[in-house]
């Protein structure tokens, strides 16, 4: 079979909209839409979580819930165990908010102080101050060590990566500069927050993996194919909004400064480089779902309800099109 026709293609379509020159980018994803049936009751603990926790105030609490941030986590765990769904939930709402408040921080060093306080709450036995982006990481270490140690240290692993790349993030930002292509590709797979989001995938659909599977050359690239294909269809929906904020960092962006592209020739640029790269995906999805491990195959279809999930999640909660949280 042609992997163009195959089920799980993701097809990239430029249209022109209301008959003008500028280009509406129209994304649809692999399989079926999906969503965990307790995600409505999940939502409301999250935002009733990061009020009693001090991330927001009461003022701020119906907006975040219009935001629906557990809605992401429970497209892309649509079966999963609701007592693990719930700390993914609330790791993400996290995550929304820190991204946000750090967009706003001028001071790169500001950044990386901040950053590398929360990171330290992630370590056994470390212990919060008054500070509430501390108290929520401790809190949600605690929750995450209950399910085993060894998924708490994986966990805080790809936070500290996640983190060290938010700082670089800063620095580039507050240069005012537009990264390089390669620099910024490295950078964008680890700032969409995917590799954290799938160490909590294996709690909440309960994966179990052997060092062996954990290792395999194909999981690995797969997963990077993922994280790829959120951040770069993010960038693509969102580069008229972050032009407007003055984002540097955004594929569109770094495209048109890397190959001297106008700004609609650097959209397809980037919609071709996400479509090929959901070739790959796919091909590589259909290998270790046909012939890996159970785990493997259970893993690859977390990834795959991912890259769904996260299209329609960004349709239904007009995050790509309205305000942040």
């Amino acid at each position: 079979m042609n992997r163009v026709d195959v089920p799980f293609t993701l097809q990239l379509l430029l249209t022109d909209l209301h008959g003008g020159s500028r280009p509406r980018v129209v994304l649809t994803g692999p399989g079926a839409p999906a969503l965990h049936a307790e995600v409505a009751a999940v939502q409301a603990r999250s935002v009733v979580w990061a009020r009693e926790i001090g991330l927001i105030d009461e003022s701020q609490a119906p907006r975040l819930g219009r935001a629906r941030i557990a809605w992401l986590p429970a497209r892309a765990y649509p079966r999963g165990l609701v007592g693990p769904l719930q700390i993914a939930a609330d790791w993400t709402t996290l995550f929304c908010l820190l991204d946000d408040r750090i967009e706003d921080e001028g001071d790169p060093a500001a950044v990386e102080r901040m950053l590398a306080g929360l990171a330290a709450m992630f370590e056994p036995g470390a212990l919060a101050g008054d500070d509430a982006w501390q108290r929520a990481c401790v809190d949600l270490r605690e929750r995450i060590a209950a399910t085993g140690r060894g998924r708490l240290a994986r966990f805080a692993a790809r936070v500290r990566e996640l983190f060290a790349a938010f700082v670089v993030e800063a620095q580039t930002r507050s240069a005012g500069s537009i990264p390089g292509l390669a620099s910024y590709l490295q950078l964008r797979e680890q700032t969409v927050g995917l590799h954290v989001e799938f160490a909590l995938g294996e709690i909440v659909e309960a994966i179990t993996l052997t060092p062996a599977e954990r290792g395999h050359a194909g999981l690995v690239t797969l997963a990077r194919l993922a994280s790829d294909l959120v951040g770069w269809a993010n960038d693509i929906y969102t580069h008229e909004k972050e032009m407007r904020a003055g984002e540097t960092h955004n594929l569109v962006f770094v495209l048109a400064q890397a190959e001297g592209l106008p700004l609609a020739a650097a959209v397809e640029r980037a919609v071709a480089m996400h479509d090929a790269a959901l070739l790959r995906f796919v091909a590589l999805a259909d290998e270790l779902g046909g012939s890996g491990s159970g785990a493997l195959r259970r893993y690859a279809g977390m990834l795959r309800a991912w890259v769904r999930g996260h299209l329609d999640w960004g349709r239904e909660t007009g995050r790509y099109a309205g305000e942040h949280v």
